[in-house]
Parts: C-alpha cells; sequence; structure tokens
C-alpha cells in the first residue's frame, strides 16, 4: 500500500510525475482528477519531452468541468511515472491548458489501473491499494 498526503493548504489536490520523453525527462505537477480517463498534460510541456502533434495517434477531443469542448491529440509516451508507479507506453492526451499552465500545473493525472482507490477526504489523505486480479479485470 502506498499513501500520499496532500498539502492541506491547498483547494487543489497536486501530484508529482515524470514523463520520459524523446528529448528527455520533464518533472510535472499534474492535479489529481479522480475522473480523469487518462493524464491529460498541457501540450507545450509535452513538445518539452519531445512529443507533439507530429507524434499523434488520434486526435481526441474531452468535455471539462466546464462544459467546454477542447480537441487534443494522443501521444503514447515512453515511461510516465506517477503515484510511485512507472508506466511504460502510456497513452497521454495533449490539451491547451493554458490557465492551469500559468499557475504552474502542467495537467491532470488520471488513477493507474494497477490501483484501487479508498480515498479518506477528511484527512486529505490518499491511500492506494494494488488491485486484485480480479479487481483489475473489471477496469
Amino acid at each position: 500500500m502506498l499513501e500520499f498526503e496532500f498539502n492541506r493548504s491547498s483547494r487543489t489536490p497536486l501530484v508529482s510525475a515524470m514523463i520520459c520523453g524523446l528529448k528527455g525527462r520533464r518533472r510535472l505537477t499534474l492535479v489529481f482528477d479522480t475522473g480523469a480517463v487518462i493524464t491529460q498534460i498541457h501540450a507545450p510541456t509535452l513538445a518539452l519531452a519531445g512529443y507533439t502533434e507530429a507524434n499523434k495517434i488520434h486526435s481526441v477531443s474531452m468535455v471539462g468541468a466546464s462544459g467546454d469542448r477542447q480537441d487534443g491529440f494522443l501521444i503514447q509516451s515512453e515511461r510516465l511515472i506517477t503515484l510511485g508507479k512507472q508506466i511504460e507506453n502510456a497513452m497521454i492526451g495533449g490539451f491547451d491548458f493554458g490557465d492551469l499552465s500559468r499557475a504552474g500545473i502542467d495537467g491532470l493525472s488520471s488513477i493507474p489501473k494497477l490501483y484501487s482507490l479508498p480515498l479518506c477526504s477528511a484527512l486529505n489523505a490518499l491511500e492506494l491499494v494494488q488491485a486484485s486480479d480480479k479487481d483489475y479485470s473489471r477496469n
């Protein structure tokens, strides 16, 4: 079991991550987003790691919390390190997160499917538990 504690003075749960790409490694600060289907990173930040729309596997769209639709692209990264896991060949969405980027946030982190998620919001703590084979097969 891994346990992460969030900064209690912040209204937004942030996690550290690293993307390994064609131009090396890039440290990231991501919003921990339990509703994100995939990890999504600000497109210019992806470019610093060597991934641009020219590397896209697919064009994608998302609708965020504000209800606005945004077009982006999907890439397969060499490696994403987040929440204590190294994820080889991670699928990542590239989108324009200009407002978040100006606040020092590089994007949104999804939950790696290798975990189940008991969350205790009263303590601002997150417990990540290795999912059993049975749990993992449902995802």
